[in-house]
Protein backbone atom coordinates (compact mmCIF):
# COMPACT_ATOMS: atom_id res chain seq x y z
CA UNK A 1 0.00 0.00 0.00
CA UNK A 2 1.62 3.21 -1.05
CA UNK A 3 1.59 6.13 1.53
CA UNK A 4 1.54 9.74 0.18
CA UNK A 5 2.03 12.83 2.32
CA UNK A 6 0.81 16.17 1.05
CA UNK A 7 1.07 17.99 3.92
CA UNK A 8 -2.40 18.35 4.52
CA UNK A 9 -3.68 14.95 5.54
CA UNK A 10 -1.07 13.47 7.12
CA UNK A 11 -1.40 9.12 7.43
CA UNK A 12 -4.06 7.42 7.55
CA UNK A 13 -3.39 5.16 11.51
CA UNK A 14 -4.33 1.94 9.54
CA UNK A 15 -1.85 2.65 6.92
CA UNK A 16 1.48 -0.24 6.73
CA UNK A 17 4.82 1.20 5.36
CA UNK A 18 6.50 -1.06 2.73
CA UNK A 19 10.13 -0.53 1.23
CA UNK A 20 9.74 2.56 -1.62
CA UNK A 21 6.32 2.74 -0.22
CA UNK A 22 5.95 6.20 0.69
CA UNK A 23 5.34 9.61 -1.93
CA UNK A 24 6.23 12.90 -0.78
CA UNK A 25 4.06 15.33 -2.77
CA UNK A 26 3.40 19.08 -2.21
CA UNK A 27 5.24 21.96 -1.15
CA UNK A 28 4.02 21.71 2.55
CA UNK A 29 6.14 18.98 3.64
CA UNK A 30 8.50 18.69 6.78
CA UNK A 31 11.83 18.47 5.91
CA UNK A 32 12.35 15.94 8.67
CA UNK A 33 9.63 12.78 9.58
CA UNK A 34 9.59 10.23 12.01
CA UNK A 35 8.00 6.85 11.96
CA UNK A 36 7.84 4.74 15.02
CA UNK A 37 9.52 1.44 14.11
CA UNK A 38 11.39 2.79 11.25
CA UNK A 39 15.27 3.18 12.34
CA UNK A 40 16.96 3.70 8.58
CA UNK A 41 20.00 5.99 8.89
CA UNK A 42 20.27 5.72 12.52
CA UNK A 43 23.84 5.59 14.06
CA UNK A 44 23.09 2.68 16.64
CA UNK A 45 26.55 2.25 18.41
CA UNK A 46 29.76 4.33 18.32
CA UNK A 47 33.03 3.06 19.32
CA UNK A 48 36.34 5.31 19.17
CA UNK A 49 39.63 5.23 20.26
CA UNK A 50 41.86 8.22 20.69
CA UNK A 51 45.96 7.92 20.05
CA UNK A 52 47.96 10.01 22.47
CA UNK A 53 51.37 8.39 22.25
CA UNK A 54 53.50 8.41 19.62
CA UNK A 55 54.77 5.44 17.26
CA UNK A 56 57.10 5.29 14.49
CA UNK A 57 58.20 2.37 11.95
CA UNK A 58 61.31 2.77 9.10
CA UNK A 59 59.72 -0.70 7.75
CA UNK A 60 58.65 -1.12 4.60
CA UNK A 61 56.23 -3.17 5.11
CA UNK A 62 53.03 -1.85 6.97
CA UNK A 63 52.84 -2.41 10.63
CA UNK A 64 49.81 -1.65 12.88
CA UNK A 65 49.81 1.61 14.76
CA UNK A 66 49.33 0.78 18.08
CA UNK A 67 46.82 2.05 19.81
CA UNK A 68 44.80 2.99 16.55
CA UNK A 69 42.44 -0.25 16.67
CA UNK A 70 38.71 -0.34 17.31
CA UNK A 71 36.25 -2.92 17.56
CA UNK A 72 32.72 -3.02 16.76
CA UNK A 73 29.75 -5.68 16.51
CA UNK A 74 27.07 -4.93 13.86
CA UNK A 75 23.50 -5.67 15.24
CA UNK A 76 22.57 -6.46 11.75
CA UNK A 77 24.70 -8.04 8.80
CA UNK A 78 23.03 -5.48 6.60
CA UNK A 79 23.80 -2.49 8.14
CA UNK A 80 27.09 -0.01 7.37
CA UNK A 81 29.54 0.89 9.58
CA UNK A 82 30.66 4.57 9.08
CA UNK A 83 35.05 4.68 9.88
CA UNK A 84 36.35 7.85 10.71
CA UNK A 85 40.52 7.52 10.69
CA UNK A 86 42.39 10.87 11.03
CA UNK A 87 46.48 10.15 11.72
CA UNK A 88 49.15 12.86 12.39
CA UNK A 89 52.47 12.29 11.05
CA UNK A 90 55.57 13.45 9.60
CA UNK A 91 57.96 11.64 7.75
CA UNK A 92 62.56 12.22 9.00
CA UNK A 93 64.72 11.28 6.48
CA UNK A 94 64.03 10.47 2.11
CA UNK A 95 61.06 9.10 1.22
CA UNK A 96 57.41 9.29 2.18
CA UNK A 97 55.27 7.40 5.11
CA UNK A 98 51.89 5.72 4.21
CA UNK A 99 48.79 4.74 6.24
CA UNK A 100 46.09 2.20 6.02
CA UNK A 101 43.09 1.43 6.99
CA UNK A 102 42.20 -2.37 7.68
CA UNK A 103 38.84 -4.03 8.44
CA UNK A 104 40.29 -7.34 10.38
CA UNK A 105 42.91 -8.23 7.72
CA UNK A 106 41.46 -7.00 4.85
CA UNK A 107 42.59 -3.25 3.35
CA UNK A 108 39.89 -1.27 2.76
CA UNK A 109 39.47 2.78 1.66
CA UNK A 110 42.78 2.91 -0.58
CA UNK A 111 43.93 4.26 -3.63
CA UNK A 112 44.98 2.42 -6.91
CA UNK A 113 48.85 3.67 -6.84
CA UNK A 114 52.35 1.99 -6.23
CA UNK A 115 51.63 2.66 -2.57
CA UNK A 116 48.23 1.90 -1.69
CA UNK A 117 46.95 4.13 1.79
CA UNK A 118 44.51 6.55 2.62
CA UNK A 119 46.72 9.00 3.26
CA UNK A 120 50.35 9.99 3.28
CA UNK A 121 53.07 12.08 4.65
CA UNK A 122 56.06 13.34 2.84
CA UNK A 123 60.01 14.48 3.69
CA UNK A 124 59.53 17.29 0.81
CA UNK A 125 58.76 20.46 3.56
CA UNK A 126 61.62 19.61 6.52
CA UNK A 127 60.32 19.27 10.04
CA UNK A 128 56.41 19.20 8.84
CA UNK A 129 53.68 17.36 10.65
CA UNK A 130 51.13 16.34 8.62
CA UNK A 131 47.00 15.02 9.04
CA UNK A 132 45.73 12.08 7.46
CA UNK A 133 42.60 11.47 7.44
CA UNK A 134 39.82 8.92 5.64
CA UNK A 135 36.18 8.46 6.27
CA UNK A 136 34.92 5.43 4.32
CA UNK A 137 31.41 3.30 5.03
CA UNK A 138 31.91 -0.02 4.97
CA UNK A 139 29.56 -2.95 4.78
CA UNK A 140 31.19 -6.04 6.50
CA UNK A 141 28.03 -8.51 6.35
CA UNK A 142 28.30 -9.71 9.83
CA UNK A 143 26.92 -9.71 12.96
CA UNK A 144 30.73 -10.69 14.71
CA UNK A 145 33.01 -8.63 16.09
CA UNK A 146 34.72 -6.45 13.43
CA UNK A 147 38.10 -4.84 14.47
CA UNK A 148 39.30 -1.26 12.25
CA UNK A 149 42.67 -0.40 12.61
CA UNK A 150 44.99 2.01 10.82
CA UNK A 151 48.65 0.64 9.68
CA UNK A 152 51.76 2.28 8.55
CA UNK A 153 54.96 1.91 6.55
CA UNK A 154 57.45 3.72 4.54
CA UNK A 155 57.52 4.15 0.88
CA UNK A 156 61.66 3.65 0.47
CA UNK A 157 63.35 4.88 3.57
CA UNK A 158 63.56 6.94 6.68
CA UNK A 159 61.41 7.23 9.76
CA UNK A 160 57.78 7.60 9.94
CA UNK A 161 56.80 9.14 13.23
CA UNK A 162 52.79 9.01 14.36
CA UNK A 163 51.70 12.07 16.80
CA UNK A 164 55.25 13.66 16.32
CA UNK A 165 57.05 16.29 14.00
CA UNK A 166 60.51 14.05 12.61
CA UNK A 167 63.08 16.85 14.35
CA UNK A 168 61.49 17.35 17.43
CA UNK A 169 59.91 14.59 19.78
CA UNK A 170 57.88 17.23 22.16
CA UNK A 171 55.86 18.46 19.60
CA UNK A 172 52.99 16.70 17.75
CA UNK A 173 49.08 15.92 17.78
CA UNK A 174 46.64 13.13 18.84
CA UNK A 175 45.35 10.55 16.19
CA UNK A 176 41.96 8.91 16.17
CA UNK A 177 39.53 6.33 14.44
CA UNK A 178 35.76 6.27 15.28
CA UNK A 179 33.44 3.61 13.76
CA UNK A 180 29.76 4.32 13.35
CA UNK A 181 26.96 1.02 12.85
CA UNK A 182 24.35 2.97 10.68
CA UNK A 183 21.17 1.23 9.92
CA UNK A 184 19.79 0.08 6.87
Amino acid sequence: MAITLNGTTGIDAGASLEADAITLAGANVATEAYVDGLSLGKILQVQSVIKTDTYSTGSTTASDVTGLTVSITPSSASNKILVLAQVNGSQGGAGNGVFKLLRNSTEIGSNALTYPSFGMVTSDTPYGSYSSSIMYVDSPATTSATTYKVQARVDINGTLYVNRRSNVADLGGTSQIVVMEIAV
